[in-house]
C-alpha cells in the first residue's frame, strides 16, 4: 500500500470531470494503493494518481497521447 501522504499535499476538487479508462480497467480506477498501478506522466509506479480532464474532448486527447506513447515506447 502506498504510504498515505500529509494533508499538505492533498487537494480538493469539486465540479464535475472526465474519466476515460479501458474498459479492462474500470474496476481498478479509483482504487488506492494498488502496487500495479503503472506509471505515467506524473505518477510513479505504484504511486496513486486520479488523472481528471474538464470536458469529454479534453480527456480524449489526454488518453490519444497516452495510448500513442505505450505504442512508441511499450
Amino acid at each position: 500500500m502506498s504510504p498515505a501522504l500529509p494533508p499538505a499535499f492533498l487537494t480538493e476538487v469539486t465540479g464535475i470531470f472526465v474519466r476515460i479508462v479501458f474498459a479492462d480497467r474500470t474496476d481498478v480506477t479509483l482504487e488506492r494503493g494498488i502496487p500495479c498501478r503503472p506509471a505515467a506522466r506524473f505518477n510513479r509506479r505504484g504511486q496513486d494518481a486520479l488523472y481528471l480532464s474538464p470536458d469529454e474532448k479534453s480527456a480524449r486527447v489526454a488518453i490519444g497521447e497516452y495510448v500513442k506513447g505505450v505504442i512508441l515506447h511499450g
